[in-house]
């Protein structure tokens, strides 16, 4: 199971944090877009779990982290949304049938998922953002702040949600369709042409020779037709030959 990695922690302020130098006009404005690049992944930031802006968020460190996956995760405890537990837990417990299998799958690019670290700024700036409370039925909205004000006033005796089993149903249900989906897009890579019924899977090549044995079947057919037609119209023409010589005599 990943663990939190503190070495990665300030990723972001470190992309944006000024150089003691004097910047070139260039070196400036590459570190202006490389900021405003960063802050609009935060602002598109959703929790995969909760589909909310993530408070006390913690960044997956998936294996397209380079390529540019950010998949953020609330961070919080029981008492508020608690995703990433839930989600560690979810997924532990649909590999059980291989107690060997640790690995996490990153819910935006199902690539592997090595850890997870805290952006500092990131999390400043998402916990800032209003989101509904995580109790059922509760009509409340706000900041991480006020959300925890309004958990310790209105849910004082709040205790660990319980796993809706329609949810976990359907979120394994997805699981299942994205690696099916996962599936058929490499075989379908690796065999252009390739066609997938149920657990079968009909190669390229396979159905250019159905086509062909099909093609020339056809072609037998049709050659037969014309040697029948053939044979038709020399007996007709014997029988005229005959009819005619006998109305000669």
């Amino acid at each position: 199971m990943g663990k939190a990695m503190r070495g990665r922690r300030g990723i972001a302020s470190r992309q944006c944090r000024p150089s003691p130098y004097a910047p070139s006009p260039y070196s400036e404005m590459n570190s202006e877009l490389s900021c405003r690049i960063v802050k609009k992944d935060w602002e598109d930031a959703r929790c995969s779990v909760c589909m909310e802006f993530p408070h006390k968020a913690v960044l997956l460190l998936c294996s397209s982290h380079e390529n540019g996956c950010r998949p953020y995760m609330c961070g919080t405890s029981f008492r508020y949304s608690n995703c990433l537990e839930q989600y560690r837990k979810a997924y532990t417990r649909a590999t059980a049938y291989d107690p060997e299998s640790t690995e996490l799958a990153c819910p935006l690019c199902r690539g592997r998922v090595k850890g997870w670290t805290v952006v500092e700024p990131a999390r400043r700036h998402l916990d800032t953002k209003k989101r509904g409370c995580a109790h059922d039925e509760c009509p409340f909205v706000g900041t991480f702040r006020e959300l925890r004000r309004h958990v310790r006033s209105e849910h004082p005796s709040a205790k660990p949600q319980k796993v809706d089993a329609s949810l976990e149903h359907r979120w394994r249900m997805m699981e299942l369709e994205r690696e099916r989906a996962d599936v058929i897009s490499t075989i379908r890579s690796t065999n252009p042409g390739a066609l997938v019924f149920g657990d079968y899977v009909i190669e390229g090549n396979q159905i250019n020779g159905v086509e062909m044995e099909e093609e020339d079947e056809e072609e037998e057919e049709e050659y037969e037709d014309r040697e029948m037609m053939d044979l038709n119209y020399r007996i007709d023409r014997g029988l005229m030959s005959v009819f005619l010589f006998l109305q000669a005599m």
